[in-house]
C-alpha cells in the first residue's frame, strides 16, 4: 500500500511539474535555456580558442589554460560580487518592488566601473608574477604571459556586463543575456580567426595585411569579444523596455545601504570563487610536473567538458533566479521543489555527455589535434582519454553541487558558500594533490581521484545546509 502511495505521490509530482506555470519544469526551462544559450556561446568562444591555438602548437594549448584561469581568478571577487546583484533584484521582483530592483542596478553599474578601472591597470601586472612563481617550464611561462596580458581586461569589460544582465536575469528576462552573448562570440570567432593566424588584408576596406599573434591574438579577441558584449549590454539596459519597465535614466541613483546589501551578502561568494579558482589554478600548474602532455591533456579536456559545465552554469543561475524570486513572494517551499526539479534536469544533461564522452573519446580529443600529429600529441591522447572517462562520472557529483550552490546565493546563505570551498579546497585538495604529484609521482588517475573526493565532501556539505532550511531565515529585502 505504502508503494503504491509513492507511486502516485510521485505520478503527481511529475504531472504538476510540467502543467504548473510556476516552478514547473517547463518553466525552468524558459528561464534557464537562454542563460544556456549565454553559456554555449562562451563555450563556443573557448574552444575555438583552443582549436585555433592547437592547429599552432600543443604548447599554446598548454599554456592556455593556467593563464586563462588566472586572468579570469584575478577579477572574479568583483565579477562574482557584482554578478550577486542579480539574487538582490530577483527578491525584490518577486515582491512586486521596481524602484529598488532599478536601484541596485545603477549601484552595481558604478561599482562595475571602479572594479573595471583597478582590473585592467593593476591586476595584470601582479598576474605576471604570479606566473613566474608558479611556473614549471621557463618556456610554458613566457607562452602563458604572452597570453594572459592582453586576456586580462576581458574580466574588466565582464563586470560591466554583468551589473547591467542582472537587472534582467534577477526578473527573468534572460533572453537579454543570450543575445548580449551571442554578439560577442561572433566577434571573438572573427577575431580569433583574423589575429592568430594572420590575414592578408582586406583592400576594399583599407586593411593592410594582419599579422600573425598567436596566443596575443586570441588574448585580444577575447577582450575586444567582452567588450562588444558591455556594449550591447548597456544598450539593452538603457533602450530595452518590455512589459512597461521603468526608464532606468529617471533613476539613476547610487545607494549607499543597496551597496552595502550588495557586499554583505555578495563578497562571500567572491571570496569564495576566488579561494576556489586559486585552488584549481595552483591544481592545473602542479599538472604540468606530471609532464606536457599531461598538462595538455588535461587542458583539452577541460576545453571539452565546457560542454557539461557551461549549461550547467546556466541551470543554476535560472534555479537561484526562481528560488530567490519565490523567496520574495514568499512560498519557500516552491523553491525547493524547484531546486529538486532542476537537479533532476541537470543530471538527464549529464547522463547524455557523459554517453557521448565514453562511446566517442577519441573524436572529441583528435579535435584539438595539431596540423602535424607527432609523438607527443600520441601521448596527449592516451591522457586525454582516461581524463574525460573520469570527468564523465565526476561532473553528476559537480552538478549536484552547483544547483545546491545556487539555491543557497539566491537565498542569500552565502557565508556557508566561502566557509565550505575555501576548507575544502585549501585544507584538503591543494595539500592531497601537492603530496599526490610531488611526493607519490601519482598519474593523472590519481589526481582524478583528489578531484572526486572533493566534490563529494563539498556536495555533502551544502546538501545537509540545504536540508537544515536555516536559509529561509535571511531577508534579502529588508
Amino acid at each position: 500500500m505504502n508503494y503504491i502511495n509513492f507511486l502516485y505521490r510521485a505520478y503527481r509530482f511529475m504531472a504538476s511539474s510540467i502543467t504548473s506555470k510556476d516552478g514547473s519544469f517547463k518553466h525552468i526551462w524558459q528561464v534557464a535555456y537562454p542563460l544556456i544559450i549565454m553559456s554555449a556561446t562562451l563555450t563556443i568562444m573557448q574552444i575555438c580558442d583552443r582549436k585555433f591555438l592547437s592547429m599552432q602548437s600543443t604548447d599554446y594549448v598548454a599554456a592556455a589554460l593556467p593563464a586563462g584561469m588566472l586572468a579570469f581568478n584575478m577579477g572574479s571577487f568583483f565579477l562574482v560580487t557584482i554578478n550577486f546583484t542579480s539574487s538582490v533584484v530577483a527578491q525584490y521582483f518577486g515582491k512586486k518592488a521596481d524602484k529598488p530592483c532599478v536601484t541596485a542596478a545603477w549601484s552595481a553599474i558604478a561599482l562595475a566601473l571602479v572594479a573595471g578601472i583597478f582590473i585592467s591597470f593593476c591586476l595584470p601586472y601582479v598576474g605576471i608574477e604570479i606566473l613566474k612563481f608558479v611556473a614549471s617550464d621557463e618556456h610554458l611561462c613566457g607562452l602563458q604571459i604572452e597570453y594572459f596580458f592582453p586576456l586580462s581586461s576581458s574580466v574588466a569589460f565582464a563586470c560591466l556586463t554583468s551589473a547591467c544582465c542582472s537587472y534582467f536575469s534577477g526578473q527573468g528576462m534572460t533572453k537579454v543575456v543570450a543575445i548580449a552573448n551571442f554578439f560577442g562570440m561572433l566577434v571573438n570567432i572573427l577575431l580569433d580567426y583574423l589575429l592568430i593566424f594572420g590575414h592578408k588584408g582586406f583592400p576594399m576596406l583599407d586593411i593592410g595585411e594582419i599579422p600573425a599573434l598567436g596566443l596575443t591574438g586570441a588574448g585580444v579577441a577575447t577582450s575586444c569579444a567582452a567588450l562588444t558584449t558591455a556594449l550591447v549590454s548597456l544598450g539593452f539596459f538603457f533602450f530595452y523596455r518590455p512589459n512597461k519597465m521603468l526608464k532606468v535614466i529617471e533613476f539613476i541613483k547610487f545607494d549607499i545601504k543597496m551597496v552595502y546589501k550588495i557586499f554583505k551578502f555578495g563578497v562571500p561568494v567572491g571570496l569564495m570563487v576566488v579561494m576556489d579558482v586559486g585552488a584549481w589554478f595552483i591544481a592545473m600548474s602542479l599538472i604540468g610536473r606530471i609532464s606536457k602532455e599531461a598538462a595538455a591533456a588535461m587542458t583539452i579536456t577541460v576545453s571539452i567538458n565546457q560542454l557539461s559545465f557551461m549549461p550547467m552554469l546556466g541551470f543554476t543561475d535560472a534555479a537561484s533566479i526562481i528560488f530567490g524570486k519565490n523567496i520574495g513572494r514568499g512560498k519557500l517551499r516552491l523553491g525547493e521543489i524547484v531546486i529538486y526539479r532542476s537537479w533532476v534536469m541537470i543530471w538527464s544533461y549529464m547522463a547524455i555527455t557523459a554517453t557521448i564522452y565514453l562511446l566517442f573519446p577519441m573524436n572529441l580529443l583528435n579535435f584539438f589535434a595539431p596540423s602535424i600529429v607527432d609523438g607527443d600529441f600520441s601521448e596527449v591522447l592516451v591522457i586525454g582519454k582516461i581524463s574525460l572517462t573520469c570527468a564523465a562520472f565526476y561532473n553528476f557529483f559537480d552538478s549536484a553541487k552547483f544547483i545546491l550552490m545556487g539555491a543557497l546565493r539566491g537565498a542569500g546563505d552565502t557565508k556557508i558558500l566561502v566557509i565550505v570551498v575555501v576548507a575544502a579546497c585549501w585544507l584538503f585538495m591543494v595539500p592531497a594533490i601537492l603530496l599526490t604529484i610531488m611526493v607519490f609521482n601519482g598519474t593523472i588517475i590519481n589526481v582524478w581521484m583528489v578531484f572526486a573526493a572533493l566534490i563529494l565532501i563539498q556536495t555533502i556539505s551544502f546538501f545537509i545546509r540545504f536540508k537544515s532550511r536555516k536559509w529561509a531565515n535571511i531577508k534579502l529585502t529588508s
